[in-house]
């Protein structure tokens, strides 16, 4: 049975809550944030490295995968104060999510947007 029929299934919501906050997206992005706190200075080079190359991938969940990451450092206090300095280098990394063409990278812009101005 595929996670999506599993969610289908469940009529109460903490048994919904709990498989989805289960799922690997939420599992690898809450593991990202964890990183980020922990490792904080020695992750931001290496990981900006790689998301310029995620976030112009064909496939929308690479693309969506960079911006989450973006989104979970940036909330990193450790990180953000690395990332202050490169902030208008971050924003244009950003700023083509808005007209992705799946909605999920949109949403996923506006979020990193969000955790951008609250730095």
């Amino acid at each position: 049975m595929s996670a999506a029929s599993r969610v289908l299934l469940y009529k109460d919501e903490t048994e919904l809550f709990a498989v989805c906050s289960q799922a690997p997206w939420n599992v690898a992005r809450d593991a990202m944030a964890a990183f980020a706190d922990d490792i904080g200075r020695p992750l931001v080079p290496v990981l900006f490295g790689m998301i310029p190359a995620m976030l112009t991938n064909a496939s929308w969940q690479k693309r969506y995968a960079g911006l989450v990451a973006i989104s979970r450092v940036a909330s990193s206090e450790a990180c953000a104060k690395l990332l202050l300095p490169k902030l208008e280098k971050v924003v244009k990394m950003v700023a083509p999510a808005l007209n992705d063409g799946h909605q999920r990278n949109r949403l996923a812009g506006i979020g990193c947007l969000e955790v951008i101005i609250s730095m």
